[in-house]
């Protein structure tokens, strides 16, 4: 995707786009959710597709970004949306998250990372 594919819906409006991928990888991250709040409490959401693009159509205003795919994040706290012009391109890398499944039997992580600590004393 790039600037000349898209266009602002609404004169009004401004159209996001990009790119999100997994930092640590460098693989698209998709189906990867958006969310753009605003500071009145307005929510603008959408999905990445297959190939990690997305684009959402939010109004000037400060906002706080929350972006999730599978095990990765990504969170940016408020910022001004909407003096650039109608049309701006914002790409995301995520970051992973390790998730610690209780059920599990492996209980190696849990064994390293008290030795950590009790290296760190």
């Amino acid at each position: 995707m790039n600037y000349s594919q898209v266009y602002s819906d609404f004169p009004d409006s401004i159209s996001i786009y990009g790119n999100i991928k997994i930092c640590a990888t460098g693989e698209k991250s998709s189906n990867a959710a958006v969310l753009f709040t605003s500071e009145l409490g307005k929510e603008f959401k959408t999905k990445a597709d297959s190939k990690g693009n997305y684009k959402v159509n939010i109004i000037p205003g400060f906002y706080k970004i929350h972006i999730t795919g599978s095990s990765s994040y990504l969170q940016i706290p408020d910022m001004y949306l909407g003096d650039h012009g109608n049309v701006i391109q914002m790409d995301f890398d995520l970051i992973r998250v390790p998730v610690l499944d209780d059920s599990s039997k492996d209980k190696s992580l849990e064994k390293e990372l008290k030795h950590l600590k009790k290296k760190s004393k």
